[in-house]
């Protein structure tokens, strides 16, 4: 997966978004705390891992952006930005993380409060999106506990990519035999 604009990666992050609402509104309790498998996370679980998640990216992309502003780094005019490749995440699709502590669910949490994390932390973002637009933040960088260092742009793209990751995830967890229907 390669990206060649800030639009592309936003656009993919709002798909993602879209395909995680379509998952999980409206589930019943029952769904929503059905662990598939003993140690395995609920799909509550996961929607609060990822508002987790998407508030401490949020962060980390607001400080690239700062930084690269600060530093007077202007995006092209055309655009383009890349090609920002997401090999770093592709290529480990299969490999299983083990979350940080401090992005680890809780547990208790309604999917609906979740998302609300979620949607308002997605706001921030698309509020930000002149200011990404303008600044290059590839010329910016943060270290990411799993992938090592990564530019803003990457940081951005992984933003979607995470989500996308733990959307397949609930979708095992939906058609596991037990799931309440």
């Amino acid at each position: 997966m390669t990206f060649g604009s800030v639009e592309e990666i936003l656009d993919m992050t709002g798909r993602m978004r879209d395909r995680l609402h379509r998952h999980v509104v409206g589930l019943s309790e029952a769904q929503e705390s059905y662990r598939a498998a003993s140690g395995e996370w609920t799909i509550a679980e996961i929607v609060e891992h990822l508002a987790n998640v998407q508030e401490g990216m949020g962060k980390v992309t607001s400080k690239l952006l700062n930084e690269a502003e600060s530093a007077g780094a202007h995006a092209s005019s055309d655009g383009k930005i890349g090609p920002v490749s997401a090999l770093f995440v592709t290529e480990r699709v299969d490999e299983k993380f083990q979350a940080p502590e401090h992005v680890r669910p809780h547990g208790g949490v309604k999917v609906a409060d979740s998302l609300a994390r979620l949607n308002a932390h997605y706001e921030r973002l698309m509020g930000m999106r002149p200011r990404i637009e303008a600044a290059d933040i590839g010329a910016v960088t943060f270290p990411h506990p799993a992938f090592g260092t990564l530019t803003g742009y990457q940081w951005l793209a992984l933003m979607g990519i995470h989500q996308g990751r733990h959307i397949a995830q609930i979708e095992r967890i939906k058609a596991a035999d037990g799931y309440p229907r």
